[in-house]
């Protein structure tokens, strides 16, 4: 006695933009009635732990990875099957909407306070600082303000901050002097 074959057993399709922070959906197709489903997402070809849910969140760990699902299929009577979709293309890292340059406030003297400010980058970017000596980093010019000192006399000051987000490119941007 031979195991019954399915009659419907499409190859599965994935919806989506294969970008860190996006989510992969699976598009099973239609079997024949009574089929239990399983998933398996893979990244290259290799199975993701945990990951055997309809959706798939990609992250960080899936950059430069191409991404793939396979379908098991079980019926009573039938023999078990395994559909594979296409791949995406490679995943990408995210990049951010908005990442305004900062501006310096505040009169180039000695002793005097310069303050960098900026329009609002994406939500839940982390941002870092820095102030800049003819393109070096001041030790410790970490914050939005700074104080002018003795070394600044003559040089070129600028203002530098840095974007960060997982599954983002980190992206810098620098005031004018």
């Amino acid at each position: 006695v031979s195991a019954l074959t399915f009659s419907q057993s499409p190859t599965p399709t994935i919806s989506g933009t294969p970008t860190t922070g996006q989510v992969l959906s699976l598009i099973a197709g239609i079997w024949d009635s009574g089929t239990v489903l399983k998933y398996q997402w893979n990244r290259g070809g290799t199975p993701i732990l945990g990951a055997t849910a309809v959706n798939y969140s990609l992250s960080s760990a899936d950059v430069g990875m191409p991404i793939s699902v396979t379908v098991t299929a079980t019926k009573t009577g039938h023999e078990p099957l395994s559909r594979v979709s296409n791949a995406t293309s490679p995943v990408v890292q995210a990049v951010f909407a908005s990442t305004p340059e900062p501006i310096i406030s505040g009169s180039p003297l000695l002793a005097s306070k310069l303050t960098a400010t900026w329009a609002a980058w994406d939500a839940g970017v982390a941002t870092t600082y820095r102030w800049k000596r003819n393109g070096v980093s001041i030790p410790g010019a970490i914050f939005a303000t700074y104080t002018t000192v003795t070394a600044d006399i003559g040089a070129i000051l600028t203002f530098e901050i840095t974007g960060s987000k997982t599954g983002y490119t980190t992206v810098v941007k620098s005031s004018q002097p």
